[in-house]
């Protein structure tokens, strides 16, 4: 027959083990190293520990020794003032540049507002192109002080303004050309004219003669040495620019193109203008 063993005892605690206690007594502390440690980016590292009991009663007690959270690095205080202006910038603007924004925006404002009364001004006056014919043609002989001859076409172009409240002024400065058969005879400038409105003015253009070899036509007529009679088909091509001023505010300026056909009996004495017909546009 099998003997049976009864089990051992439990153990009785000791008095002194029912509070939490160490073992050999308090730890010491570790001595402190001879250099700070550092990371594995060189940077000194903070070491220190905690000491945490544990006390099992088969087991006994003992002590671990848990490491602090480690701090690598402390940000400087430049990076807190750069994010801190990254979050909220600061704009500041030169007062130069605010001015010049300024009058930029005046002169747009401005701008607009001129295109838009001129707008209103065109819709409700609707202005027109001046009317042209020519009145008369003067063919002169002039001799310089070498004793040479030079001819000169003074040709009268009447102008008649049909527009209301609405003035016209020409500049000068424009072009002239006179031809005969797409040969130029003749050119010169237009002269500065101001014409209010329903007023007919006249431009007397001048327009000095071309010193290159003229049609034979031409040359019989200057003379004078035609047999008889003829007619002489001759084209006018002006080109001017305009203003357009209602009182003292001028609207707008352009420049007419204004071109006529005539035909002439002679370009010696006595010229008469037989027929002429001008039409004008703007360019």
């Amino acid at each position: 027959m099998e003997e049976r063993v009864s089990p051992p005892p439990p153990l009785k605690p000791k008095p002194n083990d029912e509070e939490p206690s160490l073992v050999n007594g308090p730890p010491s502390a570790p001595p402190p190293p001879p250099y700070p440690p550092t990371n594995s980016q060189g940077e000194n590292a903070n070491n220190e520990s905690r000491i945490v009991t544990f006390k099992d009663r088969q087991m006994g007690t003992f002590v671990v020794q848990v490491p602090k959270v480690q701090i690598y690095r402390v940000p400087p205080p430049e990076n807190a003032m750069f994010m801190e202006r990254f979050r909220t910038p600061e704009q500041q603007k030169r007062p130069c540049s605010i001015f010049v924004t300024k009058c930029f925006l005046f002169s747009v404002i401005l701008v607009l507002i001129l295109g838009v009364c001129a707008a209103l001004i065109y819709l409700t006056i609707r202005p027109k192109y001046p009317t042209f014919s020519i009145e008369d043609v003067l063919v002169k002989t002039i001799r310089s002080k070498h004793q040479q001859q030079h001819v000169e076409y003074h040709i009268t172009l009447n102008s008649n303004n049909p527009n209301d409240r609405m003035n016209i002024i020409y500049d000068k400065g424009g072009s002239i050309s006179l031809s005969f058969k797409k040969h130029e005879i003749a050119k010169g400038n237009t002269p500065a004219l101001q014409q209010d409105s329903h007023e007919d003015k006249d431009l007397v253009l001048v327009l000095p003669g071309s010193k290159a070899k003229l049609p034979s036509e031409i040359n019989k007529s200057l003379s004078g040495q035609e047999k008889k009679k003829t007619k002489l088909a001759l084209s006018l091509s002006v080109k001017i620019p305009v203003k357009m001023e209602i009182w003292i505010v001028k609207l707008w300026s352009m420049d007419i193109a204004i071109e006529c056909d005539l035909e002439v009996n002679t370009l010696s004495k006595d010229t008469r203008v037989l027929h002429q017909k001008c039409d004008a546009k703007d360019v």
